[in-house]
């Protein structure tokens, strides 16, 4: 037992429970894309798994990339501009698409081929993601952009990629290799029209680029259709069964290495589950809907990130309860949480000894302190932002402005510690 004037770390054991709700959703999982042919029955490695990046797991497959395309420069308000880009494809396109953003209004052609304008075609604050693989062919393409400018100056921006059937990936991004002019002859979209005495096209200050691509969401990227998509999903602590809607008839799921069989697109979780693998073949799509756990039981679980408990996109409480036995009730003890994100409340024998928003989480509990057996309950509570990336997920947040939540970001959370009790005699 601790001694007067000593420092005890709790290592627990530390049972976890989710105080105000029984239910988790999981809409982003760490994913791994691969076009290497896969025995269907062998789960992968985790040295695969570490390959992977976050991805939605609810429809279509969405991989995002960095803003990386230079903005073009419209210098001014009131006209028209126009711009060409060829480019040479050495084999057979598997998948393709874009990311166009322009001020103020923005059509484009593939080959000569009108592209849809899209929902945010006038807006500032959007860019759309068209899908062109239809478009392109194998040897010479062009693609071709109109730009209506209205007040002040304007930009263009686009960024894609190409996949190729030879696994090659082909970026494209506007930069001073795009050709710009304030007219067109007739045909100008065209892959044969010589645009040979268009100026290279003109990139915008630093600071427009900036202030410009801040507001806009990660760009897509391409991949191919017939890549495997393989999550893997941490069990939430307490869980007991997961709901996976419209999970494919074909899809292979494991339990923590061991082949499961979901039930109409339920399963049924054995006692202190820790990771849930899920195997899609190559449709591009994921789930209907976001996962939901079913968590009305306590668990046993070491201190951790909440990321590496399933609850990237979780916001709420988790309560953690440990216990502590003294031989002489102390005439001072602080209890330490050490790290925390990012606000805690505790209880020592049912008794509420404080909360904190901020470091240091250092809470004096000489009054609810006992000799003998001491019950210890830490409950933490995280941030809005991971509820909001759930509804970005799901494409239901609409807030002007909103870049949507970056998928390989960590709102992380959780009680970290390490966790101390401190006793004094004063």
């Amino acid at each position: 037992m601790p001694s007067a004037n000593s420092v005890v770390t709790l290592t627990g054991p530390w049972q976890l429970s989710f105080p105000e709700t029984d239910t988790v959703k999981v809409s982003s999982a760490i994913a791994l894309i691969s076009q290497e042919p896969r025995a269907a029955d062998i789960p992968p490695t985790d040295s695969d798994l570490n390959q992977g990046k976050r991805l939605g797991i609810v429809g279509p497959t969405r991989v995002y990339d960095r803003w990386r395309a230079a903005l073009l420069y419209i210098p001014d308000p009131e006209c028209r501009w126009f711009f060409r880009y060829r480019f040479t494809l050495e084999d057979r396109v598997e998948s393709a698409l874009v990311n166009i953003n322009a001020d103020n209004r923005v059509r484009f052609w593939v080959n000569g081929i009108a592209v849809y304008p899209g929902a945010h075609a006038d807006q500032l604050a959007s860019a759309d993601v068209h899908t062109i693989d239809m478009l392109l062919k194998k040897g010479e393409n062009v693609i071709a952009v109109q730009v209506d400018n209205r007040l002040g100056h304007g930009y263009l921006v686009m960024q894609g990629s190409i996949q190729l059937a030879d696994g090659e990936c082909i970026d494209i991004q506007t930069d001073e290799t795009w050709k710009q002019n304030r007219q067109a002859a007739a045909g100008w979209q065209e892959l044969d029209f010589n645009d040979s005495a268009w100026p290279a096209a003109q990139k915008a200050t630093r600071e427009l680029q900036r202030d410009a691509l801040s507001s806009l969401r990660h760009p897509q990227k391409a991949i191919a259709k017939n890549a495997q998509l393989i999550w893997s999903i941490p069990v939430p602590p307490g869980a007991t069964e997961v709901i996976m809607p419209g999970l494919n008839s074909r899809a292979h799921v494991w339990l923590d290495g061991q082949t499961v069989k979901p039930q109409n697109s339920r399963l049924k979780l054995a006692a202190e589950a820790k990771k849930l693998v899920i195997r899609l073949p190559g449709s591009g799509s994921g789930l209907g809907d976001a996962m939901t756990f079913i968590c009305p039981q306590s668990t046993i679980r070491d201190l951790d990130s909440w990321q590496n408990m399933g609850l990237s996109r979780f916001t709420g409480f988790i309560d953690y309860q440990t216990e502590i036995t003294l031989a002489n009730k102390p005439a001072k003890a602080v209890l330490d949480l050490g790290r925390v994100q990012y606000i805690a409340e505790v209880w020592i024998n049912g008794v509420k000894t404080g909360e904190r928003l901020w470091p240091p989480f250092r809470f004096d509990c000489s009054t609810a302190i006992l000799a003998g057996n001491n019950r210890i309950k830490v409950r933490v509570g995280n941030l809005m932002v991971n509820a909001m990336g759930l509804q970005d997920d799901l494409g239901k947040l609409r807030l002007w402005g909103w870049r949507g939540v970056p998928l390989d970001s960590c709102f992380d959370a959780g009680l970290f510690g390490p966790v101390r009790l401190q006793i004094g005699e004063k």
